[in-house]
């Protein structure tokens, strides 16, 4: 069905434009009936053209969809496809590999450790959490979350972003050699999220078990070529997200990579447990 109605949208790294229009829309044997989706027409920034996708689904809440129209998942709440309004992700993490999974309708226990630990969505336009704090090697950095700060859970941004002042602090004590060489001695980065529970749909008003995730170098640090030599950089990029949403922090694909990933919508929560890399 042609809806026409314009699109234009502003991401971190580029701009796409195009029409809104609507048909039926089939995921992993799912059927959403009339589900409004936009036919890209312009797409302004390299990382189009330098990445392998093909589109971009958004999975955050409602609030944030153009024209108040229904995003995907919520029409398959809507139209009760599924048992449990929850999906999850599995990033590979073996280049070239293809065993990232998103999984909809609950977890896949075979693509994680330990227990899944639950945490309460404080402001639903994206998935975002409250974080107690961000530490280098289990001490606090001046001027970074010290009195708590929001992070966001998200698939589709490829980095860790921060608040541009304090992700400067941070990377100053973080201190990644771009020639590679204090690699092996970089500081462990935990994010400390607050009030968890191990029951999705059952929650403390306070005295929870805070979440503890822990990144080593090798896990936020990118490893490239630069001419003839190896370069190192950190995993991070700034990102000032305005009021009221913001700031914040995001918890994008380098922390996403590690943990396994669960968005529920039924309890409005987001849940965390180590990924198994030997799947």
């Amino acid at each position: 069905t042609q809806l026409n109605y314009d699109l234009d949208v502003e991401f971190g790294t580029g701009e796409l434009q195009g029409k809104i229009n609507s048909d039926h829309v089939y995921a992993a044997g799912v059927k959403v009936e009339n589900q409004n989706f936009a036919e890209i027409t312009h797409e302004i920034g390299p990382i189009f053209a330098q990445s392998g996708f093909d589109g971009i689904v958004g999975l955050a809440y409602p609030e944030m969809a153009a024209y108040n129209m229904n995003p995907l998942f919520d029409n398959v709440m809507k139209q009760k496809r599924l048992d449990n309004n929850v999906f999850s992700f599995y990033f590979d993490t073996v280049e070239g590999a293809q065993n990232s999974k998103l999984v909809l309708g609950g977890v896949d226990n075979n693509l994680f450790t330990g227990p899944v630990n639950y945490f309460k969505v404080i402001d639903k336009y994206y998935w975002t959490v409250k974080a107690k704090k961000i530490l280098i090697n289990d001490q606090e950095v001046p001027g970074v979350c010290n009195y708590g700060c929001k992070v966001v859970a998200d698939t589709g941004t490829s980095l860790i972003t921060g608040p541009s002042d304090d992700l400067n602090i941070f990377l100053d004590h973080l201190g990644v050699d771009e020639n590679c060489g204090n690699l092996n001695k970089l500081p462990r980065i935990s994010f400390i999220l607050e009030n968890g529970s191990m029951d999705a749909s059952s929650f403390l008003q306070t005295g929870g078990t805070d979440g503890h995730y822990h990144l080593e170098g090798e896990d936020y640090v990118m490893e490239y070529e630069g001419g003839s030599e190896r370069k190192c950089a950190p995993g991070f990029m700034p990102l000032d997200v305005p009021e009221p949403q913001g700031p914040l922090w995001i918890l994008g694909d380098v922390f996403l990579s590690k943990y396994y990933s669960v968005y529920d919508r039924d309890n409005d929560v987001v849940g965390f447990a180590p990924a198994n890399p030997n799947q």
